[in-house]
């Protein structure tokens, strides 16, 4: 990712007009927003994430979220470099609160399982292992990926109702299930 600079007075009038633009429907101004603003939402993200993949996955929502939220910017209240660092940052925070939460359901979910009904201490010492590893293989994944596998493997729900419960298009329900299904295949096997 480009380093973050500070912008002169006639790149942020250019934003502005790219907002303006993408607002009342120009497509071709989201090359852009995207262009002007992704170095600054990438660095906001990171600073708060800590996590390159989160946080180009958090920028790459974001770009987007600016992109539908265009015609609410209004220049007469601040800077849309501002404004976009702080939807980036808004969004980033969201992030580490749903990943929290997440940890303690899993948490509060390992505590409730019965124990394992061993014949021997080396049994269970292998199991609690087994299952710690694959607790943090399923860490390793994005939150998203999580809920999507979260939702077709232990609820066994359909790609369309992923979709539809996570709210977003079929194809990425299935991208994010089989990039999943492929992270943990590769941690599993290492």
């Amino acid at each position: 990712m480009p380093a973050v600079t500070h912008p002169s007075h006639l790149e942020v009038e250019r934003i502005e007009q790219w907002l303006s633009a993408a607002a009342a429907g120009d497509h071709e101004a989201f090359a852009g927003v995207y262009t002007g603003l992704l170095p600054l939402v990438w660095a906001t993200a990171r600073r708060v994430l800590h996590d390159r993949a989160q946080t180009d996955e958090v920028a790459q929502e974001v770009i987007a979220e600016l992109w539908t939220l265009a015609g609410r910017f209004r220049p007469e209240r601040g800077n849309p470099r501002a404004w976009a660092a702080s939807v980036a940052r808004r969004r980033a925070i969201d992030r580490v609160r749903h990943q929290r939460a997440q940890h303690r359901v899993e948490l509060r979910a390992a505590a409730l399982m019965p124990p394992p009904a061993a014949d021997s201490v080396a049994e269970r010492v292998e199991r609690v292992l087994e299952y710690e590893h694959l607790r943090r293989v399923l860490l390793s994944l994005t939150p998203l990926q999580r809920e999507a596998i979260r939702l077709a493997f232990y609820e066994d729900c359909t790609y369309v109702q992923v979709a539809l419960r996570l709210g977003i298009p079929v194809g990425t329900a299935k991208s994010r299930i089989r990039g999943a299904l492929i992270r943990l295949r590769r941690e599993l096997e290492a």
